[in-house]
């Protein structure tokens, strides 16, 4: 197999610079082909546990969620998720995909999600599953919920408006999620 500096190097001196700007782009564009292998992430921004597909480009990513809703997202919002353990802590680090069987039919990655999400809970639901959480407070996080532009949360940290509940516990236990 001939390598890229040797087809540069015997190539005709007229068709160089043509021949190296396209072999130079190639090179670039395999090494930037990094991917991850069928790895779950937890999305800082609204707490969904979400199925790595690929780079987007070098600060982005394409995910899919549990309804397998395709979306981008920053990179820098990615934590890895282990199931039955939760997040790991640990950031986005690309690896080089390895080889994979295309008539496998792939299996179910993401795990059923038993956390609450806040966009359509009632204040019932939020005073039974969160701890720290009584039926008042559930009721003030639905007024401020319904307050909001669309009706929605659209990141976690809208919801450390409400008092009396520490969030930062209640987003270490990863109880809740925004969708």
């Amino acid at each position: 197999m001939m390598s890229l500096d040797w087809m540069i190097h015997t190539s005709h001196s007229s068709q160089r610079p043509k021949l190296l700007g396209f072999l130079t782009t190639i090179r670039a564009s395999l090494r930037g082909a990094l991917f991850l292998f069928m790895a779950l992430y937890q999305n800082q921004r609204n707490g969904q546990v979400v199925e790595f597909i690929g780079h987007h480009d070098k600060d982005w990513a394409m995910v899919k969620n549990a309804t397998g809703v395709v979306q981008y997202v920053a990179l820098d919002d990615l934590v890895s998720y282990e199931a039955n353990k939760g997040r790991t802590g640990q950031k986005v680090e690309p690896v080089v995909m390895e080889e994979k069987d295309e008539d496998k039919i792939p299996e179910a990655v993401i795990p059923m999600d038993t956390r609450l999400n806040v966009n359509a809970a009632t204040a019932e639901a939020l005073a039974k599953q969160v701890k720290g959480i009584g039926y008042a407070t559930a009721k003030k996080i639905i007024e401020l919920r319904l307050s909001l532009p669309a009706e929605r949360f659209s990141k976690l940290d809208q919801l450390k408006k409400i008092a009396r509940v520490d969030w930062e516990e209640v987003f270490k236990e990863d109880l809740i999620y925004i969708a």
